[in-house]
């Protein structure tokens, strides 16, 4: 194979992808153009003619509009059910606010009745030695 031949077969793939990228591009651009103009909803009039001379603006087709009605609905019930899931949603978290505002004063009390009770251990310790106290009673006020 000569140098030429070499030279000559290189740019062979290269022109066949610039053939094919404006055919892609075209065959993209037809695909987009028919989606953009499909009309959703069943048409109930055709309000211009082949021929007629149309001005911009001027309403083209009438639709049904019960597609767009139940649509619509739906959309409400939705709203209204999402709304409703919010409520509740704010309602069940004020009652935990609460809940653990309770449960803090819970907490509270406790360390505040655990305090005492380390207070009354440090209070009887020394007159256990003096006989003031019975080890019994230091016993008791220690599981307290």
């Amino acid at each position: 194979m000569s140098n030429t031949e070499q030279q000559s077969a290189v740019p062979a793939p290269a022109v066949a992808a610039s053939k094919r990228r404006p055919a892609l591009l075209a065959v993209a651009g037809v695909t987009l153009l028919a989606g953009l103009a499909y009309v959703g909803g069943t048409v109930l009039a055709i309000l211009a003619d082949d021929t007629d001379i149309v001005k911009a603006g001027q309403p083209l087709v009438k639709l049904d509009p019960a597609d767009a009605q139940l649509a619509l609905e739906r959309a409400q019930a939705q709203l209204a059910q999402t709304v409703r899931e919010v409520r509740t949603m704010y309602a069940t978290n004020g009652t935990l606010a609460a809940n653990i505002r309770l449960r803090e004063a819970e907490v509270a009390r406790m360390q505040s009745d655990v305090t005492r009770a380390n207070d009354d251990v440090n209070r009887r310790q020394p007159l256990v030695a003096t006989g003031a106290v019975a080890g019994e009673e230091m016993k008791h006020t220690e599981n307290a």
